[in-house]
């Protein structure tokens, strides 16, 4: 059920008002501290490109984030969205341009997987790289972030390196594990 749909991604790209020259970073997950939300919408508030972050999920820390926005002057480049069903989810992924996987404790994420199965490149936190189930030395899909010292210059020339077009990826499908 994770897979990229084109014409889904029009939509939703229409649906919440995002321009075409605007980049969609995304997160699934509870929105707690260890999941890396706040670190990585610092780090991304910094470096001066049009984008947008939305967050699925709830938890503690949606009141950080949303007090962060405020007293930066970013509301309109955050949104927090809730839960979502995860038959919508891939219409999420599908609208995003990147995936961040900010976590500094979860391994093997589900939410990373079903994010690289929609073709998402993903931005990584180095404290949980070596958990990746993908090829982390696929430089077109993956990016090692340091999110206590970012390369900054590094991440904003991987985000505007061009890979080609967008595909679904199913080599980690269920029907083929089972």
């Amino acid at each position: 059920k994770f897979y990229y749909s084109q014409s889904d991604r029009y939509e939703m790209r229409e649906k919440m008002r995002v321009s075409g020259n605007t980049l969609v970073f995304i997160t699934v997950g509870t929105v707690i501290d260890r999941k890396g939300q706040l670190d990585f919408l610092k780090i991304v508030s910094k470096m001066g490109f049009n984008y947008q972050y939305w967050i699925i999920g709830n938890g503690p820390d949606v009141k950080a984030i949303k007090q962060y926005a405020k007293d930066n002057h970013i509301e309109n480049n955050v949104r927090l969205l809730g839960y979502v069903e995860d038959i919508y989810i891939y219409k999420y992924h599908s609208a995003a341009d990147f995936y961040v996987h900010g976590s500094t404790v979860e391994g093997q994420s589900l939410a990373e997987i079903e994010a690289y199965a929609t073709g998402l490149r993903t931005i990584v936190n180095k404290l949980v790289s070596d958990t990746i189930v993908g090829d982390i030395s696929d430089k077109n899909h993956y990016f090692v972030l340091d999110f206590n010292r970012p390369d900054v210059d590094s991440l904003d020339d991987w985000i505007k390196t061009t890979i080609g077009e967008r595909t679904s990826f199913a080599q980690y499908d269920w029907s083929l594990i089972a």
